[in-house]
């Protein structure tokens, strides 16, 4: 059903249109503007952080580190293990890693590894003799291998929840360069380092790891030493992403790159920085949609939408008020009027324009009445008229049919020798262009149903012709029913052609006729029919005798070849039916067609019925059919018993 808005609707969508027309895009791009500077604020605050977070662990880790090389580099402790087993050089060099324990945080342990001897000491004990052997001992080996001065190697003891560095500084001989050994420092940065994690911003956290990717920092404790990076990484293509972007920056110096990682579901801005000093990674993660939080802008929101909808509702309310009631009164007014009240008015309220449109409504309402009253004098007029020529239309059309009854045979007749006979003869309007015609010959009887171009006075006119040469033709022709429809066909077009300029209307079908001649003393039929077939019932079937196909008597069309007589023998108590195609042709309530297959359906269950109730049936079934529709052609049906 096509949606017609009101005024007031058409008002409210048209404002909301123009509403959303401009300011649709400046609330796009303001929120394009939010998003953006969500992703630069993220951008700026975690490479700022990261930055921050590297230069202040190198700060941290070179300023140790210093330390435990001025250490090894103290000509003390060089002594010492060039001499391991002078007392003298023993006792200084343990009073320098005394000294140093106390000046460093935590005051970390010292520990010494003499190269010669292997043997190791810790807080100035001896403890074991290191081996090469021993897997715990690598780090010592190691250290006399590298050519670096120091190695760190980390230590996380979950228990304590407690980050350790142990800073391996090599101690060579001035003179020569060579190995003397290695003394270590284990720096507990747990503190610095949860300095490093914390983050005052919701949605952020930081993660440390080292070039293998093992996590040595974050803010989960299960995580530290034990997993990697990449565990934390949703999506396997952004963990070979990241492992890139690490090569990438241990090998150009850069200074950090943005990623944008999923973490847990959540999409994050991470910014990553190399920590050379002690071969870590800091990655920074911020979750974009918490930098800046939305629900700040609600009371504005708020404001802004409340503000719409007054100024909306008081735009509304004056329209309603000033522009559609009226318009509305006037509309009432008007549909008054074309309900018949002529005499109602619209009440004048306003000087503007609503009021000029009052005042044109009452002007058009006087006009309207004053030409409704000549209208309906001109109406009256010419109905009286219509309903006179209506009468003698009716009364001629009557006259016609009493004419054209006149000239069908009597049914009293008929039964003078067809005892057993029924017929349907309805005319679609009075008169009809349907006829059935009788004939005795001799001990014969010619029996014919015409059914005659169109109905109505046309087909009267076509059938009174039809009729008439069918009375001369058996008057030389009596034995010969195929013989009497070919005559037909040429004296009919005969009579119809006035010539090339009054030729026959185009798409007139002519003539159907179905024409019998029935021999009763030896129960004899020869039939021969053209367009209307011949149901044949002997009691326990229907035979149908189908017609040839075309009409006869039309001028302008060529002659129908000469029909074939069909002959049949059949029996006393048999049956012959002759319908037009008035009765197939009816269209249902459901668009179909009534159709011949019903008919002989109709007359097979209804064998054993008089002859007379087999007609009723077809009436009936007929009627029930088309129910409330019109008729829509001429219809006759004859039926015959045979004697």
């Amino acid at each position: 059903m096509k949606w017609n808005p009101g005024l007031r609707a058409s008002f409210s969508l048209w404002t909301l249109s123009v509403f959303l027309l401009l300011c649709l895009p400046a609330i796009i791009w303001i929120g394009s503007e939010l998003f953006d500077l969500r992703q630069v604020f993220a951008r700026r605050y975690s490479g700022q952080r990261a930055l921050d977070i590297r230069e202040r662990t190198e700060q941290y880790m070179k300023g140790n580190i210093s330390s435990i090389l001025q250490l090894a580099d103290s000509p003390l402790v060089q002594l010492w293990m060039a001499n391991e087993n002078s007392e003298a050089a023993r006792t200084r060099a343990f009073a320098s890693f005394d000294l140093f324990s106390r000046t460093m945080d935590n005051s970390p342990g010292v520990s010494a590894a003499v190269g010669r001897s292997l043997r190791y000491y810790f807080r100035n004990r001896f403890q074991t003799v290191l081996s090469p052997d021993n897997p715990v001992d690598d780090w010592f080996f190691k250290s006399r291998q590298r050519k670096e001065r120091f190695a760190l190697d980390i230590d996380f003891d979950p228990t304590l929840n407690q980050t350790r560095f142990w800073i391996n500084a090599t101690v060579r001989d001035p003179a020569g360069g060579h190995f003397l050994g290695v003394i270590s420092a284990g720096i507990d940065i747990s503190v610095f380092l949860q300095t490093m994690l914390e983050i005052d911003i919701d949605g952020a956290f930081i993660a440390f790891f080292n070039e293998e990717g093992l996590i040595t920092g974050y803010r989960e404790v299960r995580y530290i030493t034990r997993s990697s990076i990449s565990t934390i990484l949703d999506v396997p293509t952004e963990r070979q992403e990241l492992s890139r972007a690490m090569e990438t920056l241990r090998k150009s110096g850069k200074n950090r790159l943005e990623l944008s990682l999923d973490h847990r579901g959540t999409r994050y801005h991470a910014t990553l920085v190399h920590i050379p000093v002690i071969k870590w990674y800091a990655l920074v993660f911020i979750d974009t949609s918490k930098v800046i939080q939305l629900d700040r802008f609600i009371p504005v929101l708020a404001t802004l939408l409340v503000s719409i909808v007054v100024l909306f509702g008081t735009m509304l309310t004056y329209t309603t008020l000033r522009l559609i009631r009226p318009i509305r009164r006037v509309a009432s007014v008007m549909k008054r009027i074309q309900d018949g009240d002529e005499h109602i008015r619209v009440p004048v309220t306003h000087n503007d324009e609503t009021g000029d449109l009052e005042r044109a409504c009452n002007a058009m309402a006087d006009e309207i009445s004053a030409y409704t009253t000549r209208l309906e004098e001109m109406v009256r007029h010419k109905t009286d008229e219509l309903v006179r020529k209506n009468h003698e239309l009716v009364d001629s059309l009557t006259y016609a049919r009493i004419i054209q009854s006149g000239i069908l045979p009597k049914r009293s007749h008929i039964a003078k020798r067809l005892p057993g006979h029924c017929l349907i003869w309805r005319p679609q309007n009075i008169v009809s262009g349907d006829f059935y015609w009788y004939k005795e010959i001799g001990e014969s009887l010619l029996v014919a149903v015409v059914d005659c171009a169109g109905h109505g006075i046309p087909g009267a006119f076509m059938s009174m012709t039809a009729n008439s040469i069918l009375d001369h033709i058996v008057w030389y022709i009596n034995d010969d029913p195929a013989a009497i429809i070919s005559e037909l066909d040429t004296l009919l077009a005969a009579s119809l052609d006035d010539g090339p300029d009054q030729g026959f209307p185009d798409g007139r079908k002519g003539i159907e006729i179905a024409l019998l001649m029935l021999t009763p003393a030896d129960h004899s039929v020869r039939i021969a029919c053209a367009g209307i077939p011949v149901y044949l019932c002997n009691g326990q079937t229907v035979e149908v005798c189908a017609p040839a196909a075309g009409t006869i008597g039309l001028p302008s069309a060529p002659r129908l070849p000469r029909l074939a007589n069909h002959c049949k023998t059949m029996n006393s108590g048999d049956r012959i039916f002759i319908s037009t195609d008035g009765l197939f042709s009816q269209t249902g309530i459901d668009g179909s067609l009534f159709g011949r297959p019903r008919l002989q359906e109709i007359l097979t269950t209804s064998l054993s019925m008089p002859l007379e109730e087999q007609r009723n049936q077809i009436l009936l079934s007929f009627d029930r059919f088309r129910q409330s529709l019109p008729q829509d052609d001429d219809i006759t049906v004859f039926g015959l018993e045979i004697p």
